[in-house]
């Protein structure tokens, strides 16, 4: 697992799930939820409500250039995510609504990638497709243009960060058009950044892929001129931002991954400039030129050709694709820096092992148990040591009473990789065996370093020792013969009544451990134990067909209670005041009744 990415962890056994960058697809099917909510019953969505039993709304409604975002805390996953809602008016009929989803399951289905922003899936709330995708904290490009936040510190540092923005918007344009997907609305709206660190460097992901193509096969019916330029408007069949648009956007030519490639050249030639001076994406590259040499960073010679080749007007003369973009940006980052670039190329399938443990977590998450077994077990086929799919899959099977945590603890035990301590920790943690977890993850901070995960789950263990939540043996109660059968708790919680095969009840001090006194009188197995609410007497039922009455100060018996023609009674409780007690009639599907101070049996239930 890359340590870049973010991981989900949760170890209850609720609901618990361990991903990397989540998304959402199996190879064979489509995961998006249209049952929805009616809209008769509209559910509120306003921070601090709950929604669907499943997320928190954390802020209010954000708007974007679609319609509203939303913050909201996935409570079984543990993370936040962005619940992107369009405008209800762009759905007018019910086939709106699929077109949106087809299109949306595009950025669905890209899988994991380091510099992609993770899509869940689609499910329809109050009516309205929604989105559930990759919260990130840091805002977006354009943000951070206008803020002025781009270029802190020296020009030198401020250059360096705005060319590993460039190569890391170029490699995650790249993944996904060599998944076959444009994106179509290249800009900084769509560049979300977190900081890393010490926030002097940046993680940047491309956001909002289909949504334009989602736009469009809806036909906006708000479309309008847009003059600042800076919103997602229709025009000639095609959705984009004027002011970042290609020339064959703007002319309704059919659309090629080289549409992305200028559209990508006039963002970054904005993040030199400091701020947009254009209306129009086309004027932008035309007049190029014009822009060269008023950037508030400058740009160097070569950067400034490669923004050109980008710009050339017949989309065949421009750089075939990122590839070419991003191997000419290396050299010009090596060339500026003097240093080699720092991310390694990234590696991303739509079908890894990775993605199809998060496929199932969200196929789980949507109710959908089937499709989500059959991802872990591709994910399984592919690496049988896929310590992720190991978890999330036994921790599901144990949840569902198919296997138990001895056996959950095999499998990942059986098939080691360098996260397996971690996750035997987390199940472990799962089983209330602190102890056992914190030895694993010793051995885990020394394969993985002590990353934050490590060191969250630590403190959770320590945290369930100190308050004594541990699931540790405080103390063993040894004295009987035979199998213990029955066990209970005196109700000031000092002592502790066992009953046995060896036909004698026994009482415990909790504290030291020690036996009290014993209780001798049955003459078969003792079934059940069971103390009044005072704690001043107890009862005991036996395979000799008695249930007996005891005092539990003096350990002597002050009644046998047994029916005539006696029955075995293998269970016995006393009412809240104590004066009844209740016990069943073995094999007779009956329940008796008995006055405890006068020993008389009452009618049977």
């Amino acid at each position: 697992m890359n340590n870049d990415q973010t991981t989900i962890h949760q170890s209850d056994l609720t609901h618990s799930a361990d991903t990397n960058n989540v998304t959402v697809i199996n190879s064979n099917a489509t995961v998006s939820d249209r049952s929805g909510t009616n809209v008769d019953d509209p559910v509120l969505i306003e921070k601090g409500a709950a929604l669907l039993g499943l997320y928190t709304v954390k802020s209010n409604a954000i708007a974007g250039g679609m319609g509203k975002v939303f913050r909201v805390h996935h409570t079984g996953w543990n993370v936040d995510l962005a619940m992107k809602q369009p405008k209800a008016e762009l759905f007018q009929n019910v086939m709106q609504k699929e077109a949106f989803v087809r299109e949306c399951e595009h950025w669905i289905e890209l899988g994991l990638h380091p510099h992609i922003v993770s899509c869940y899936y689609v499910r329809e709330i109050n009516g309205i497709p929604s989105i559930f995708a990759e919260w990130m904290d840091g805002g977006n490009l354009k943000g951070y243009i206008e803020s002025k936040a781009l270029y802190k510190g020296s020009e030198k540092e401020a250059l360096e960060r705005i060319l590993d923005i460039s190569i890391q918007f170029a490699r995650g344009l790249h993944y996904a058009h060599e998944q076959g997907l444009i994106h179509q609305d290249v800009k900084p709206d769509n560049l979300l950044l977190t900081a890393e660190g010490n926030a002097k460097v940046f993680t940047a992901k491309v956001a909002d892929f289909g949504i334009a193509g989602a736009r469009a096969m809806i036909a906006d019916i708000n479309n309008d001129t847009n003059l600042s330029g800076s919103g997602t408007v229709v025009v000639n069949g095609h959705a984009c931002t004027p002011a970042y648009c290609s020339p064959e956007q703007k002319t309704g030519r059919n659309l090629t991954r080289r549409t992305d490639v200028w559209s990508w050249a006039v963002s970054v030639l904005e993040m030199f400039m400091g701020e947009r001076l254009w209306m129009d994406g086309t004027v932008a590259g035309y007049a190029c030129e014009d822009y060269f040499g008023t950037e508030r960073i400058p740009a160097s010679e070569a950067m400034k050709e490669l923004l050109r080749w980008c710009f050339k007007p017949d989309e065949a003369e421009r750089p075939h694709d990122f590839g070419v973009v991003e191997a000419e940006l290396l050299k010009i980052y090596q060339a500026e820096t003097g240093n080699a670039y720092f991310r390694p190329a990234p590696k991303a399938a739509a079908n890894s092992a990775d993605s199809l443990n998060n496929y199932a977590l969200s196929y789980l998450d949507l109710g959908k148990q089937e499709e989500a077994e059959k991802c872990w077990e591709e994910a399984l086929a592919i690496a049988q040591d896929h310590a992720e799919s190991l978890y999330n899959q036994s921790i599901h099977l144990w949840q569902n009473a198919r296997i138990d945590d001895t056996e959950a603890l095999r499998r990942l035990s059986e098939n080691r990789s360098e996260m397996t301590d971690y996750y035997l920790a987390k199940i472990h943690l799962s089983r209330c065996d602190a102890e056992s977890a914190v030895e694993c993850l010793k051995k885990a901070k020394e394969t993985l370093g002590n990353t934050d995960n490590i060191k969250k789950t630590m403190t959770e263990a320590l945290e369930m020792i100190k308050n004594g939540e541990d699931g540790k043996c405080i103390r063993t109660f040894e004295g009987h013969r035979k199998t213990i059968s029955s066990v209970c708790f005196n109700p000031d919680g000092k002592t502790a009544l066992s009953g046995s095969a060896d036909n004698m009840v026994k009482l415990w001090d909790v504290v030291t451990g020690q036996c009290l006194r014993t209780f001798e009188g049955h003459e078969d197995c003792i079934n059940s134990v069971s103390f009044s609410p005072d704690g001043n007497t107890a009862l005991s039922s036996s395979m000799d067909c008695t249930v007996k009455l005891w005092d539990v100060a003096m350990g002597k018996c002050h009644r046998t209670y047994k029916r005539n023609g006696g029955t075995i009674a293998h269970s016995v409780c006393f009412s809240p005041d104590g004066k009844t007690a209740l016990s069943d009639c073995g094999w007779e599907d009956k329940i008796m009744i008995w006055d405890v101070a006068a020993g008389r049996r009452r009618p049977t239930i």
